[in-house]
């Protein structure tokens, strides 16, 4: 329609300044960013210290390694074999309360004759999204 067609020139002569804003990392003028704020859960300066087992299904087999750090996106384990970077996996995790999900490895690296692995959940829903916001917000080293 001929308000639809007016609304799209309206946004594309927006256009270049708005690309022009993620170059120079200035805002193009008083309107409000388009750019959503992080919440408060982005914000930490670090993973929240955990302690509980993790069982990962990775090609059909199943791995235990022992979690030791969580943030809001990702997900520090430790165990006896690097994980395969990339790749979509199961996890279990032995948490209170327990939390099913998938996730993929992004980093792997070697020390003290174990592997620590960095995971990121992939596709939360809104139950386990919620259960790994609880799991952030508490240090579970303590019960361990």
């Amino acid at each position: 329609t001929d308000m639809q067609a007016a609304v799209g020139v309206a946004q594309l002569d927006k256009l270049p300044a708005f690309i022009a804003s993620f170059e120079s990392g200035t805002r193009t003028g008083a309107e409000r960013s388009l750019v959503a704020a992080r919440g408060a859960e982005s914000a930490m300066s670090g993973p929240t210290p955990v302690a509980f087992p993790v069982s990962i299904v990775v090609n059909r087999e199943t791995r235990t390694y022992q979690a030791n750090g969580i943030a809001a996106q990702n997900l520090m384990v430790t165990g006896t074999a690097p994980l395969p970077e990339n790749v979509l996996m199961e996890l279990r995790l032995a948490s209170t309360p327990p939390l099913s999900c998938w996730a993929t490895a992004k980093l792997s690296w070697a020390a003290g004759g174990a592997y620590t692995v960095i995971l990121q959940p992939f596709a939360l829903d809104a139950p386990a999204r919620e259960s790994w916001k609880a799991l952030v917000r508490q240090d579970t080293t303590a019960a361990a």
